[in-house]
């Protein structure tokens, strides 16, 4: 894929390769091999994202983002590239580049006062004239039975290829006037200013930090340690930029999102079983599912990032499916006059079956989602496959065991028949 001034060679190697061991290996090769061009920057990058192991394992490479805070923008321009070169001294790191600084030229028409003073002509009117003929004007639209047609008037490419060709141009200053561009000024040739931002009246300047193959956590404390011992002028500081520093308040709102979830299917399960204390005992499938959420996440060599904290949110409403079926075959039995403890071990041994098959539909479906690479999926959605796995397959092992027995300590023996009653409901 290529555009003006930009061009990107995709490589896909094959996907039973596409580790990111072998991913950051193969990008150092490339690298290595990739021509030095004068006003050229070729370099390798993860482009959409690579990867085989989930996000940010033990054992990933990644990218991390230093933004430079400050006063003055002209003083970061200058502190960012000292920074940048000071961190590639750190071990771990593969590469450090501040993203954006293209060092595009640009040409400055800078007028001749004099002259265009005693043409009586402005530098507003120059600027409309040569930006009318190099962008074009909208005259109307033409519209037919198919569609309607823009009319623009302008240059052709072929007219504004070179600097040679831009100089004879003339232009009109006036109605019956024209004059070459090369007259009218001179023409500078001049890197173009890049986009200065601020945040919380600050300027700042980012640099991307490209790790390698060691525990990412462990060589972002390296580059912590580098940066809190670099001699900072006054009034200057770093960070790990938004999305770092926003990692606790992500963190308080997954808190409440997996309360919230948690209070709602609680409230629905109320709803359905027209008691209080049955959800209670229902929802010890979701606390069931967390060591396994833990343990496979752990095995798998993965953390728990975002799609990882989604999965175990989505298993609170999952895993009580499991609790439901049994408990309800539980006080059928008991309604049609069965003892406690028949009817949990009749309830038990009939949903034994649709459980397990239910739980490894689902799991099986998973699969392809947890162990597929980026290069088959795009996102990286791995871990939010991985933890619906492992959470439901040892909460669904747990329940058929641990509920039962739960069951036993907290479902009431049903009361022998002495008459009517309103209901014969068991209760708990």
């Amino acid at each position: 894929w290529f555009s003006d001034g930009n061009a990107i060679t995709r490589v896909y190697p094959p996907q039973e390769l596409a580790t990111e061991e072998y991913l950051a290996d193969l990008r150092v090769k490339i690298g290595s091999v990739l021509p030095k061009v004068p006003g050229f920057n070729i370099k390798t990058s993860n482009g959409w994202g690579w990867g085989g192991r989930g996000g940010g394992g033990r054992s990933s490479a990644g990218t991390i983002n230093v933004r430079l805070k400050g006063v003055s923008g002209s003083l970061l321009d200058d502190l960012a590239p000292k920074v940048s070169s000071y961190l590639l001294g750190v071990e771990g790191v593969i590469d450090s580049e501040i993203p954006g600084r293209d060092q595009v030229d640009e040409l400055r028409l800078e007028p001749n006062e004099d002259l265009l003073a005693r043409l009586q002509v402005s530098g507003n009117q120059v600027a409309r004239s040569v930006s009318m003929a190099f962008a074009g004007s909208r005259l109307s639209s033409l519209r037919t039975r198919s569609n309607d047609m823009e009319i623009n008037l302008g240059l052709v490419d072929e007219e504004t290829d070179s600097v040679t060709e831009l100089k004879s141009m003339k232009f009109a200053i006036t109605d019956d006037l024209e004059l070459p561009i090369e007259d009218l000024g001179t023409l500078v040739q001049a890197e173009a200013p890049d986009e200065r931002k601020r945040w919380d009246r600050m300027a700042y300047a980012n640099i991307s930090v490209q790790l390698g193959l060691e525990d990412q956590q462990v060589v972002q404390a390296r580059v912590e340690e580098a940066l809190a011992q670099y001699s900072w002028p006054v009034g200057y500081s770093w960070d790990l930029g938004e999305q770092w520093s926003g990692r606790w308040r992500n963190r308080e709102s997954f808190g409440e999102g997996m309360y919230l979830s948690v209070f709602l299917v609680y409230m629905v399960l109320a709803c359905l079983f027209e008691s209080m204390r049955t959800p209670l005992v229902l929802m010890l499938s979701v606390f069931l599912a967390v060591p396994g959420v833990i343990w496979f996440l752990f095995l798998q060599g993965d953390n728990l990032d975002t799609p990882a904290a989604i999965g175990t949110i989505l298993l609170s409403g999952i895993v009580v499916n499991n609790g439901i079926v049994l408990i309800d075959q539980v006080l059928r039995r008991m309604q049609e006059g069965a003892s406690r403890l028949d009817a949990i071990i009749s309830g038990a041994s009939d949903r034994l079956r649709p459980i397990l098959i239910t739980a490894l539909t689902t799991i099986l479906g998973l699969i392809p989602m947890a162990y597929a690479t980026q290069i088959t999926t795009g996102p990286q959605f791995t871990t939010l496959g991985k933890t619906i796995i492992g959470g439901l397959g040892t909460s669904t092992l747990l329940t058929l065991v641990v509920l039962p027995v739960v069951l036993t300590l907290t479902l009431k023996e049903r009361r022998p028949d002495t008459g009517p009653t309103p209901s014969d409901a068991p209760e708990m």
